[in-house]
């Protein structure tokens, strides 16, 4: 299940951060609602612990030490989307900072 939860979270953040370029915004949009209220009205507290475990694992990735290359993607990361995987992390499944 982890894998699974890996790829949905990976879908959410992608769509959730995508550019016109990228992605019609209107669809883009339409699918992380469909997304969220999937995740908060279909999934079992399994699921969504999952979900939420695969949220920390990419941001503890996302914002690793630089490797012996001193190569690290944490300088791609926006503090957007850190805050998004925290607040997926702490189950608030939404993206949204907690207040």
């Amino acid at each position: 299940m982890s894998q699974l939860a890996a790829t949905v979270l990976d879908l959410f953040f992608e769509l959730s951060f995508a550019s016109e370029d990228y992605v019609e915004f209107d669809w883009g949009l339409r699918r992380c609602s469909d997304i969220l209220s999937d995740i908060k009205n279909n999934y079992s507290d399994e699921e969504k612990s999952a979900i939420q475990l695969a949220a920390a694992n990419k941001l503890k990735y996302l914002l690793r030490e630089p490797d012996e290359h001193g190569y690290t993607p944490r300088k791609l990361v926006t503090a957007e989307q850190k805050a998004f995987l925290e607040a997926v992390a702490a189950g608030r499944f939404d993206g949204a900072p907690e207040e």
